[in-house]
């Protein structure tokens, strides 16, 4: 799960899209799990289109899941130090949060 603070700086209300937000690790990632999202943020609207308002920050959790066949046994002894990065987007530039 990724804990993560929206905030909206501006003087109107502004929208963002979980769903594009994919996790990653060198060759593995993952999407949304939104039934999970829907579970853990009750109030927090729908993950297609998250509304924020003005001068207002807001706190939601992105749950991804980690199928145990998507990695070798002995990457999951070592998961907790593995380098994985939050993409918000591909095209046409790639921006990332590294998640350490």
């Amino acid at each position: 799960m990724i804990y993560l603070k929206v905030e909206n700086n501006s003087d109107s209300q502004k929208s963002v899209s979980f769903v594009d937000f994919t996790p990653e690790s060198y060759a593995w990632k993952n999407g949304l799990s939104l039934e999970l999202y829907t579970l853990l943020n009750p109030d927090a609207g729908s993950p297609l289109t998250f509304y924020i308002e003005p001068k207002s920050n807001a706190e939601v959790i992105l749950p991804y899941t980690m199928i145990y066949s998507q990695f070798e046994d002995d990457d999951w002894e070592r998961i907790e130090q593995r380098e994985f990065d939050l993409v918000l987007s591909q095209y046409p530039t790639k921006h990332i949060v590294n998640l350490y």
